[in-house]
């Protein structure tokens, strides 16, 4: 349970930390830094639907992930953040290419937090 809230914690912190680099690359993506408790309710909502909507359209369109050497699973990655950032809980996304960038770094910042901290 305390491995859970950790990295809960860390992917808000990332998700925080990708925005603000995002928005000083010139991309449309905004946190509600503001209002923690929103971005963690959207961090959640990033991961639940990564982890069950994400999941089984990977599985969908494995053979697409395999012809791309996995690329496309970075594109439904990114459809899936652009499509939580709509909901605008926490935070804000501007457009795909916005969310493809935003994402990676995002993927970044956690793996490389949790690696540190591991």
């Amino acid at each position: 349970m305390v491995n859970l809230l950790i990295r809960w914690v860390i992917s808000a912190a990332g998700l925080a930390a990708a925005a603000f680099i995002s928005s000083k690359l010139g991309l449309h993506v905004h946190a509600d830094v503001e209002h923690p408790l929103t971005l963690f309710l959207g961090t959640a909502v990033l991961g639940l639907i990564n982890a069950t909507i994400g999941t089984l359209v990977k599985l969908l369109t494995f053979p697409l992930i395999v012809i791309t050497f996995g690329l496309f699973a970075i594109v439904i990655n990114a459809a899936l953040f652009l499509w939580v950032g709509s909901m605008q809980i926490g935070f804000t996304v501007g457009n795909f290419w916005d969310a493809l960038v935003c994402s990676l770094i995002m993927g970044i910042l956690v793996q490389w937090t949790w690696r540190v901290i591991k």
